[in-house]
C-alpha cells in the first residue's frame, strides 16, 4: 500500500515463516526498533498493518519511525511519517519527538 524505500528489504531471519498477532507483532517491532533493525521492523509492520486496530495504528507508525531513528535512516523515517499521514493517522507529540531526533 505504501511505497517505501524499504520494500527491497527482506526482514532477515526474524520474520521468516513466523506469524504474529497484532500485539505480539507490536512487541517484536519495538524490539527491532530498539536495536535499530529497520528491515526486520518493516517486515513485521507490513505483516500486521492491516490487522492492527485503528487505536493502535499511531503506535505502529511511531515505532517504525523510532527504528529508523535508531538506525540513522532519516529519509526512511520521513517516508514512514508520510505513510502515516496517508493512512489517516494523526501524529502525536511523541511522533514529532521521534522525528526531531532524525
Amino acid at each position: 500500500r505504501h511505497a517505501l524505500v524499504l520494500c527491497s528489504c527482506s526482514g532477515g531471519d526474524l520474520h521468516r515463516g513466523r506469524k504474529f498477532s497484532s500485539s505480539r507483532g507490536m512487541d517484536e517491532i519495538n524490539k527491532m526498533a530498539e536495536l535499530g533493525k529497520v528491515p526486520s521492523a518493516h517486515a513485521i509492520l507490513r505483516h500486521i498493518e492491516s490487522s492492527t486496530h485503528p487505536n493502535q495504528k499511531r503506535m505502529l507508525w511511531n515505532t517504525a519511525i523510532k527504528a529508523c531513528m535508531k538506525a540513522g535512516e532519516y529519509d526512511v523515517a520521513e517516508q514512514y511519517y508520510g505513510a502515516m499521514l496517508k493512512d489517516g493517522v494523526r501524529p502525536s507529540s511523541r511522533t514529532f519527538g521521534k522525528l526531531m531526533h532524525c
